[in-house]
C-alpha cells in the first residue's frame, strides 16, 4: 500500500512538473504581452518589434519604417514622378523581381534594372507600334502590330524575331509566360496562339480570319485557370491556353469592348477597365459599372492593395485609385498634374509600385 501511495504521488508531481513547463513555454503568438515581451508577441525572447521611425526595415516591417506593425506601405510612401528619358507616350508596363520592361510609341522600350528606380532607353530593333510586353527572369516578350513578337533572354540588350503563322494578319495586343517555356499571346481576329518551347514555334488555338473582334488581355488567377477577355467576349482554359470555352454573357450586360486590362482575383470575381469605365462581375457572367468615373487604363493587384491608372471619365485628365481591400473600395489618391494622362501600372512588392502614361511619364511609389 505504500508503495502504491508512492507511486500515485510520484505520478502527480510529475503530471504538475508538465503542466507548469507548458504554462511555463514561451509563446510568440498568444496575443499577450507576457514573458518579457517589449510589445504584444514581440521583443524580449520573441521576434524584435518594429521601429516604425528608424529609417530602417526592422521587426516584420515589409518596407522601411511600414508594413507590418507599422502603417501599409502604401499609405507611408507617395507616388513620385522619375526621370525615363524621353516624352513619347509610355503604354505598357511589366516587372519580374526588380527587372522590369516599358513599352512606349514607334517601338520605344524602356528598361529598368532596379525595380523603376532607374531606367534606360534600348533599341527593340522595331519602329512597329508595341503592344504587350511580358518579363519572366531575365527574359522579354513584346508584342505588336503586323503580328510582331520579339524576344530578348538578357533584358532588352538584343532580341530575336519570332515568326508565327498569319503574322501579317493579326495584331497580337498582349502576351503572358507562365514559365520559361510555357507561353501566350492574343490579339485580334479572336486569335490566340501559345507555345510550349519559349517561343520557338507557336500553335493556334483560336483564330476567326473574318471576325472584326479582338482579344485584349489575360488573367491567370490559378495554374488550372486562363481566362482571355476581348469584345464582349470571355474565354476560359485550364490547360494554358491550349483549349478555350466560352462563358456565357447576360443580354443585359454591359458591352464589354475598347478593353485595355483585366484581373481576376478568383474564378468568379473580377476588373475590367476600358472605356466604359472599370467593371466588375462576381460571377463572370454579369458585369457591373463599378461608378468609379475612369476610362481606359491598367490594373494591378498585390495580395490585398491594387492600383488603377488612367484617365477621368470624359479621358481628359489623369486618374489613379488604390484599394486596401482587393476591390472593394477605392480612393483616389491626389496628383501634383492631372493633365497627364496613364495607360498601366505594375505592384512590384508592397513598398515599390509603378505608373506610366503620356509624355514619358513614370511615377514610382
Amino acid at each position: 500500500m505504500k508503495n502504491l501511495r508512492s507511486i500515485i504521488q510520484l505520478a502527480l508531481v510529475i503530471m504538475i512538473a508538465g503542466l507548469l513547463s507548458i504554462s511555463c513555454k514561451k509563446s510568440c503568438d498568444d496575443g499577450k504581452k507576457n514573458q518579457k515581451e517589449e510589445e504584444i508577441d514581440c521583443g524580449g525572447p520573441c521576434r524584435p518589434c518594429s521601429d516604425c521611425s528608424d529609417g530602417v526595415q526592422s521587426g516584420n516591417e515589409t518596407g522601411v519604417d511600414c508594413g507590418g506593425d507599422c502603417a501599409s506601405c502604401a499609405s507611408v510612401y507617395q507616388f513620385k514622378k522619375v526621370a525615363s528619358g524621353t516624352t513619347a507616350a509610355l503604354k505598357k508596363v511589366d516587372c519580374f523581381g526588380s527587372n522590369c520592361a516599358a513599352i512606349g510609341e514607334g517601338g520605344l522600350l524602356l528598361i529598368s534594372l532596379d525595380k523603376g528606380v532607374t531606367w534606360n532607353a534600348v533599341s527593340s530593333g522595331t519602329s512597329n507600334e508595341l503592344f504587350g510586353v511580358d518579363v519572366y527572369e531575365n527574359t522579354i516578350f513584346i508584342t505588336g502590330e503586323n503580328g510582331l513578337i520579339i524576344k530578348s533572354t538578357d533584358l532588352g540588350q538584343s532580341f530575336t524575331d519570332i515568326v508565327i503563322s498569319n503574322r501579317d494578319k493579326v495584331q497580337w495586343n498582349e502576351v503572358l509566360f507562365f514559365n520559361n517555356d510555357t507561353g501566350i499571346v492574343c490579339g485580334s481576329k479572336l486569335s490566340i496562339s501559345f507555345t510550349n518551347d519559349g517561343g520557338i514555334t507557336w500553335k493556334s488555338s483560336k483564330y476567326s480570319f473574318d471576325s472584326q473582334r479582338s482579344f485584349y488581355g489575360f488573367s491567370a488567377p490559378a495554374k488550372n485557370a486562363l481566362y482571355a477577355v476581348g469584345d464582349n467576349n470571355i474565354q476560359l482554359s485550364s490547360d494554358f491556353g491550349e483549349n478555350w470555352n466560352q462563358i456565357s454573357l447576360s443580354n443585359n450586360n454591359p458591352d464589354i469592348k475598347d478593353l485595355t486590362d483585366v484581373h481576376y482575383a478568383s474564378s468568379t470575381r473580377a476588373f475590367i477597365t476600358g472605356e466604359s469605365s472599370m467593371l466588375f462581375t462576381n460571377n463572370s457572367i454579369e458585369w457591373y459599372d463599378k461608378a468609379l468615373y475612369t476610362s481606359f487604363g491598367g490594373l494591378s493587384f498585390g495580395t490585398n492593395n491594387g492600383l488603377y491608372a488612367g484617365r477621368d471619365v470624359e479621358n481628359e485628365r489623369g486618374k489613379i485609385l488604390e484599394t486596401m481591400d482587393s476591390g472593394v473600395t477605392w480612393k483616389q489618391i491626389p496628383l501634383l498634374n492631372e493633365s497627364v494622362r496613364f495607360n498601366d501600372c505594375f505592384i512590384i512588392d508592397e513598398s515599390n509600385s509603378i505608373i506610366i502614361g503620356e509624355e514619358g511619364t513614370i511615377l514610382r511609389r
